[in-house]
């Protein structure tokens, strides 16, 4: 039965019995230690001495019975006694079970020979009965100990058999507000909302109707109702228990949310209010997880690239093609400094383009985030699509550019003007006195033509940021013999230039044709096409070919000009039109094309361009025809006559050239000049002589040409005064009685034009 050996106490005061008794152990199935003990007293102290695990004692022993050796505690008793009568006394026999012997025995020879079978039975009941008690022990304490926990549990626990609660803790009680005397033997569907107790919504009658366990062991979400009647937002995990055939066991763990949900209801609000910040500000976020390499985007970042809200599975890789090419290399080694670097922040510019084809400037800032350790995490950041500021900023620039330039150009234009005025005017006093050289005169023409020419760039310096429509002198011209003469014009470049350095190029002239006339400027038009050749020219560095061809549809005059050249990239081909965008970097000033678009938009016309790398390009104008409008003929200017005789004229200018010009126009029609080059000079002369005209310059050293027409308006005697001048600006009012002058003309000018000026004021 047993490994160990059985330690029995045996106490017997008669020594035959004791014997006999040893004896019949002997044969036991099972190992035996028989201790001896004649009375009471040797018996209590073997006892202290060593517990046996089982005592047989006699009732009747010398120092009293052997009753007096069962343990007072009965139920904490660490071993079975059983007692020896002499005889089968009844009432001995339910003294000794009732003080807590375990059994009896009646003394025979017969039963004393069996004695180790009675004790091997008794034996395995004691053990039985000691585990059996070990077990209900500590089923005791857990059941103490569940109860316990039960009702110290934060959350609200719930039992209930066919939908009958059974058991409420205190938790149940806060949550709800039913005490537990309260709410015991309740059906449990009182604590839901009535729109719960459909089939349809998710509750605890549901599933005792049904038995469908798809949330038994998960945990859900829904709404419980308080005593009160009020709504509890309600976390809620189900146990279910089979008891027996019809009777179904529920255990709810119960969670009030309540909190929760107020903290996720201002979450929400809280991240509402940051899309909506980020929407207005156009402003988006994004978190790089370093350790899992996963992305989040705010919803702001998604529309700035141009996508959905979650359209796409962000990843690092998806980022990166979302970048425009050329930008990436430099997108990548920034973030790489970063990381690998020692400063936890950075900004970075770089171009996207959107699943639309639309390409936008992005600005964005980020910051590592690292642990406790000091060890990378995160990277956390913004985006901003700066596009529109960019091109604000690039505007300004064109603007402060604008602004210089056109500061430059008109001390430049003024200088020009000076220059022309002298080759004008030199040639106008040749054409006057060689009138009979044809050979000559056509030469002079010629050096005239390009003279007027020249001032009109210089006006055109002065103005191509103005694309007010200005018609004033537009003229009815042939647009065919416009493009001949910028393809003259360009020869020294693209034939004598060219050959030079073995490259050939040929002008294709075939697709001319007749067209009808167009209203326009003749210099500006034939700059156009003098620029779109030297375009052509710079995308042919290899030889090449340009083919113009001119034809009219309807109430329009068409204009191709194709070359076989480098072509152009949509990049290019979308910004050629811009101020200042320019191909040539240094060699270059931008200028180009967008004067030229200013232009056509001023004549009322149209350009546009298609081109492809590697391609050549083709430029096609268009023209509005004038109708019944022949091609003008250069005609030399009407001959002028001075009316008035013997005039005396003070001429002012710091240019001498111009002021000999001046001086040979006037002295041979018999007027009386004098010409000095500065303002002091002349205000001088004014006071002490009378002066019938007085031409003055305004741009002096010194003196200004302003300083000299007010001291000529406080004359007692005023001389009639006229203003020549080089600069393009807008003038002092000649209205104002100081600044007040009787005419105005621009150099270079035409010698007859001054002529007029006179005449019309002395003949007034």
């Amino acid at each position: 039965m047993n490994e160990k050996k059985t330690n029995i106490l045996l106490v017997e005061d008669e020594e035959a019995h004791a014997k006999l008794i040893n004896k019949s152990f002997k044969s036991a199935s099972w190992s035996v230690s028989m201790t001896f003990a004649r009375n009471l007293s040797e018996a209590r102290n073997g006892i202290a001495k060593s517990t046996p695990d089982l005592i047989i004692a006699d009732f009747l022993l010398p120092d009293g019975n052997g009753i007096e050796l069962i343990p007072a505690n009965k139920e904490e008793s660490p071993y079975p006694v059983v007692i020896l009568t002499s005889h089968g006394d009844e009432q001995i026999a339910v003294k000794a079970m009732k003080a807590g012997a375990f059994d009896y025995v009646v003394k025979s020879d017969v039963m004393l020979g069996d004695m180790p079978r009675v004790c091997e039975r008794i034996m395995r009941e004691w053990s039985n009965i000691k585990e059996r008690n070990q077990i209900e022990e500590a089923l005791s304490e857990s059941e103490e100990k569940y109860l316990k926990l039960v009702e110290t549990a934060q959350d609200a626990i719930v039992c209930d058999i066919n939908g009958i609660i059974v058991d409420w803790n205190k938790s149940a009680e806060r949550v709800f507000g039913y005490s537990k005397g309260e709410i015991i033997g309740k059906p449990v569907d009182v604590l839901l909302p009535d729109r719960y107790k459909n089939e349809d919504q998710v509750g605890f009658d549901r599933f005792i109707r049904t038995g469908e366990d798809r949330i038994i062991g998960k945990t859900v979400e829904v709404v419980g109702l308080s005593k009160e009647g009020v709504e509890i937002p309600i976390e809620m995990s189900l146990t279910y228990q089979k008891i027996e055939k019809e009777q179904h066991f529920f255990t709810a763990i119960i969670r009030d949310i309540s909190e929760r949900k107020q903290t996720e209801k201002k979450l929400k609000e809280s991240e509402r209010r940051l899309n909506e910040a980020q929407h207005i500000a156009e402003i988006g976020s994004w978190e790089y997880n370093l350790e899992n390499k996963q992305i989040k985007w705010s919803d702001e970042q998604y529309r700035i690239f141009g996508y959905e809200l979650n359209e796409i599975e962000l990843t690092f890789e998806k980022v990166i093609d979302a970048i425009h090419p050329d930008d990436r290399k430099v997108f990548l080694e920034k973030n790489r400094r970063c990381i690998e670097g020692d400063d936890d922040t950075y900004s970075n510019e770089y171009r996207i383009i959107r699943p639309d084809g639309s390409v936008r400037t992005i600005h964005s800032q980020a910051k590592l985030v690292r642990d406790d350790l000091g060890n990378l995490t995160k990277m956390l950041g913004t985006v901003q699509d700066i596009t529109e500021r960019k091109k604000m900023e690039e505007a300004l620039l064109q603007s402060e550019k604008l602004k210089s330039i056109g500061t430059i150009t008109s001390g430049v234009a003024h200088e020009f003007n000076n220059f022309l005025a002298i080759i004008s005017g030199n040639v106008q006093l040749l054409e006057g006195s060689r009138k009979d050289d044809e050979e000559l005169t056509e030469a002079l023409h010629t050096i005239k033509r390009a003279a007027n020419d020249g001032a009109e760039i210089s006006r055109k310096m002065l103005k191509f940021t103005t694309t007010a429509k200005d018609t004033a002198v537009f003229v009815p011209f042939d647009i065919s013999e416009l493009i001949n003469q910028a393809i003259d014009f360009t020869i020294p470049r693209w034939k004598n230039m060219a050959q030079a350095n073995g490259i050939n190029y040929y002008m294709d002239t075939e697709g001319i044709k007749k067209v009808p006339s167009i209203l326009c400027n003749p210099t500006e038009l034939r700059e156009i096409f003098v620029n779109i050749i030297n375009n052509a020219l710079d995308a042919m560095p290899y030889d090449g070919r340009i083919s113009f061809s001119t034809w009219n549809g309807g109430d329009t005059v068409f204009v191709s000009i194709s070359d076989t050249g480098e072509g152009m990239s949509e990049e290019v081909k979308k910004n050629i039109f811009d101020p200042f965008f320019t191909t040539k970097m240094a060699v270059g000033t931008g200028l180009g094309m967008s004067t030229a678009y200013g232009i056509i938009t001023e004549h009322g016309g149209k350009i546009g361009v298609e081109s492809a790398v590697e391609n050549g390009t083709t430029f096609t104008l268009q023209f509005p025809i004038v109708a019944k409008a022949d091609s003008p003929k250069e005609s030399p200017e009407p001959k002028q006559e001075i009316k008035a005789n013997n005039l005396c004229i003070l001429a002012v200018d710091d240019d001498k050239a111009i002021c000999n010009i001046l001086d040979k126009f006037f002295s041979v029609k018999g007027h009386l000049v004098r010409t000095v080059d500065n303002g002091r000079e002349a205000i001088i002369l004014a006071k002490v002589a009378d002066y019938d005209l007085v031409l003055c310059d305004i741009a002096m050293p010194d003196i200004f040409g302003y300083d000299v027409v007010k001291a000529l308006n406080k004359l007692e005697k005023r001389p009639k005064i006229g203003m020549i001048t080089g600069w393009g600006e807008t003038l002092k009012p000649i209205d104002d009685e100081d600044f007040k002058v009787d005419f105005i003309i621009r150099k270079p000018f035409a010698l007859s034009e001054l002529t007029k000026h006179i005449n019309d004021m002395f003949n007034t």
